[in-house]
């Protein structure tokens, strides 16, 4: 595999012989997250019975977490396992945390610890810090890479509750899948051309929509997903303002049949600027573009490509049967929203903004408990590659990587920013 590669791994123990994990059995291992002077400080520490806090050390692991600068050199800036690194000592400090000598540089054959795990947030800052901690390793002590022994740690996003059941899940795609699997037992979509999907069926045609649903949020900085899944409905998300012209008058009489009867009056045309849409309500004027570039995104041809099935099952509205009552859809969008909603209800959902909202016993059982949890093993497959990756994102020359961002722009089919 190619470049920077994760692997995953929940198998409690060390790999290696002679390397054992040992967490004492009366201690229950907890993590307090400080704020001290901006930086995020990882202690661990145990309670073993009603005898007071001591710290240890939980089996021969090294936990990471904090903010960084940039890894790519010496100027990192971030919070290891409660040692700070800051310019221009990061790279000794480091070795000196992770050695059993804290003289000299790093030294592989003096490794204290054998799993050295980066524990970030769940969100997408979260990403942003590891990657930079994974540039400093790469950059600064490959070795832990080429051996095995950096991970990262799968901290979740959410928590779903709903009575006594309760579940931590990873990240947004992970809650999605928790809600579906929720709603999906007694779902029934019926399309205008007589097709039923049900039980299993229903499953395979769900992953179908929410593939479309997803496109079409993609695409939803500046237009309504509702008025988008009706233009690629008819055809008129297409580069080709031809095209997008003979489907305009199509478009015009969705978009009527889905407004208020008040507000039925919207206009629609097309040039080489892209596709517009346009109405007036109650003496106030709307108006929605989708530029040319967008039209040539790739999630826009992927919709683009799937007119003909678009159309075979919203041409009339289809109808979602949902806990014994039925709506009506009008597209792909509205009615993977509407099994979401389902999936909701009754359901307490909490977002962790970061490590320390959640409590010890929490991080405990979700993320550092090696029993249960799941980790992500760092390597390198293709070590050039990989490190002009790592010199074109977080080199300090801004051309390349400007020039990447361009070059692969319309590429990107998920992005979150």
């Amino acid at each position: 595999m190619n470049k920077l590669d994760v692997s995953n791994t929940n198998t409690p123990g060390i790999a290696e012989p002679g390397n054992p994990v040992t967490i004492t059995p009366t201690a229950r291992a907890i993590v307090d997250i400080n704020a001290k002077g901006g930086t995020q400080v990882i202690n661990i520490n145990a309670y073993p019975g009603n005898n007071g806090r001591a710290a240890v050390k939980v089996g021969n692991e090294y936990f990471l977490s904090g903010n960084a600068g940039n890894g790519n050199g010496s100027a990192a800036t971030t919070a290891a396992g409660g040692v700070q690194l800051v310019d221009p000592a990061t790279v000794s400090q480091t070795a000196g945390a992770f050695n059993t000598s804290k003289v000299g540089g790093f030294d592989i054959a003096k490794l204290r610890y054998h799993r050295i795990v980066i524990m970030t947030d769940a969100d997408v800052d979260g990403s942003h810090i590891r990657t930079l901690l994974l540039t400093f390793f790469f950059r600064q002590m490959p070795e832990l890479i080429d051996r095995g022994h950096l991970y990262i740690a799968q901290p979740p996003l959410y928590r779903a509750k709903r009575g006594n059941d309760e579940r931590y899940l990873k990240n947004d795609q992970a809650l999605e899948d928790y809600l579906l699997d929720k709603a999906l037992a007694e779902a029934r979509l019926t399309y205008a051309d007589g097709r039923v999907f049900a039980g299993d069926e229903m499953a395979g045609e769900l992953a179908w929509l929410r593939e479309a649903a997803g496109n079409l949020r993609r695409l939803s900085a500046s237009v309504p997903t509702t008025l988008l899944e009706q233009a690629a409905i008819v055809g008129a998300l297409t580069s080709d303002a031809g095209k997008a012209t003979a489907a305009s008058g199509d478009l015009v009489q969705r978009l009527n049949a889905v407004s208020h009867p008040a507000e039925r009056t919207w206009k629609v045309w097309a040039d080489d600027r892209g596709l517009h849409l346009a109405r007036t309500v109650r003496g106030v004027a709307e108006r929605f573009s989708i530029d040319a570039g967008t039209l040539r995104s790739t999630e826009a041809r992927w919709l683009a490509e799937r007119t003909e099935a678009l159309m075979g099952r919203f041409a009339e509205p289809a109808t979602l049967a949902l806990d014994r009552a039925e709506v009506q859809v009008t597209g792909p969008a509205t009615a993977f929203d509407r099994i979401l909603a389902q999936g909701r209800k009754g359901l307490a959902i909490q977002r962790f903004k970061g490590l320390g909202e959640m409590n010890p016993d929490q991080l405990w059982k979700t993320t550092l408990d090696p029993t249960v949890r799941t980790l992500l093993q760092v390597r390198v497959g293709d070590v050039e590659d990989a490190a002009q990756v790592f010199s074109t994102l977080m080199g300090d020359v801004v051309e390349p990587r400007r020039d990447f961002i361009v070059g692969n722009a319309l590429k990107v089919a998920n992005l979150d920013v």
